[in-house]
């Protein structure tokens, strides 16, 4: 919340001017620089958000969803051991490529609609334009691990990586596990990230954290679970 220096009045965090008597309270940037705001979620993400949801023109988010689409269809292949039913590497490579964006712009648009139906129990304000835009670069770390950890993983096991003939933690195992280690640690990120994205956009109050976490987390559980049983 932010006060008024003016008249006192308290104001929600994205107003720009006071509700009462229309003084200025804080400005809104034009455009987003993306390795800035990356760097911002990692040393402040709150605050970053914030920016984002509060900025003229939302750019990279379309873009985010792209690149973290490569992330979302990998681990779908890992999940259901697609390298099995895949002769070669060319082969999964190339239907990630084609598939991956189209997957990670439909996930984003539908968490971000997930997120933003749930937050209107606690009479939410997110707009359409301001979910999906916080929703986008929480997907950040999906992001980073399709353009560090996914090229990884397929330069050390190739096609093995996604089947179970023979399973790869047993052809290099402390490769394997630093690998899941690696993502593990990048989609808890992204979990985070969106609480963080929902509180932002809807302006909501500390008190509403856990409630928010509690939808984030279900959202996320609901989704694995029906790729995995798929």
């Amino acid at each position: 919340m932010i006060t008024c220096s003016v008249c006192g009045i308290v104001n929600s965090e994205l107003d720009t001017i006071c509700v009462s008597c229309k003084s200025f309270l804080q400005a809104r940037v034009d455009a987003l620089n993306l390795f800035e705001t990356i760097w911002g979620l990692i040393e402040s993400p709150r605050a970053t958000l914030r920016k984002i949801v509060l900025a003229r023109h939302k750019n990279y988010a379309v873009v985010l969803g792209l690149v973290s689409g490569l992330t979302v269809f990998f681990d779908i292949a890992w999940m259901k051991q697609l390298g099995d039913r895949f002769g070669e590497l060319v082969s999964l490579v190339g239907m990630g490529i084609v598939l991956g964006p189209i997957l990670g712009v439909v996930a984003l648009a539908l968490v971000s609609l997930m997120l933003r139906l749930l937050s209107k129990f606690w009479r939410g304000k997110a707009t359409k334009k301001n979910m999906f835009a916080a929703t986008a670069y929480a997907f950040v770390p999906l992001a980073i691990a399709a353009v560090f950890v996914i090229p990884l993983e397929l330069a050390t096991f190739g096609i093995d990586f996604f089947g179970t003939n023979p399973p790869p933690a047993l052809i290099k195992p402390l490769e394997y596990y630093l690998i899941l280690g690696l993502k593990s640690v990048l989609w808890i990120w992204m979990a985070f990230l969106l609480i963080e994205a929902m509180m932002a956009a809807n302006a909501f109050e500390s008190k509403r954290r856990l409630p928010v976490a509690s939808c984030v987390l279900g959202v996320m559980g609901i989704l694995i679970t029906a790729i995995r049983f798929a």
